[in-house]
């Protein structure tokens, strides 16, 4: 890990790139019939890989992305989001805005009630879902227990923990 000394770095350094290590892919729970996922922030980034994948791939799996930004000026990707879900007819985006007053959506905290709610509105049966969390810490202390209460298993909750 170089970031610490990213500032250090010149043209004619050398570099070493490795892939990722981690298991936070849908392909590795082939038995998971629907995809949950829950996003906050930069969080959106493994979760866009997944759904990429998905768009050339396996056009129609069934899948529901709920993305909790602070504000619609944070949403990256929103042009090739809004191409997906024209593409794949399973596929639904939910954004959830905690700070954006002029938001006509979904508003405030991923919580137990709104995550209820969306998985019944979108019809994932919980027994045959994977649900896939990356975000910021905060959110992930409370999507976890709040899925758990819901009536999801432990085994069906995948999560992605980063550090900035």
């Amino acid at each position: 890990d170089f970031t610490s000394r990213i500032g250090e770095i010149r043209e004619g350094f050398r570099a070493t790139v490795d892939g990722p290590y981690g298991r936070f892919s849908y392909l590795n729970f082939p038995w998971e019939k629907s995809i949950f996922l829950i996003v906050g922030g930069v969080g959106i980034t493994p979760a866009l890989g997944m759904i990429r994948y998905m768009h050339s791939q396996d056009r129609s799996r069934h899948v529901t992305l709920v993305w909790g930004l602070n504000n619609r000026h944070e949403m990256i990707s929103h042009d090739e989001i809004k191409q997906i879900q024209q593409d794949m007819p399973y596929f639904r985006m939910i954004p959830v805005m905690f700070k954006d007053e002029e938001w006509e959506g979904e508003r405030g905290v991923i919580d137990q009630i709104l995550l209820a709610r969306i998985i019944e509105r979108h019809g994932h049966d919980i027994k045959h879902t994977g649900f896939y969390v990356c975000g910021p810490l905060p959110m992930m202390k409370a999507v976890i227990p709040a899925l758990k209460a819901i009536g999801v298993k432990r085994r069906k909750i995948h999560y992605e923990k980063f550090s900035l």
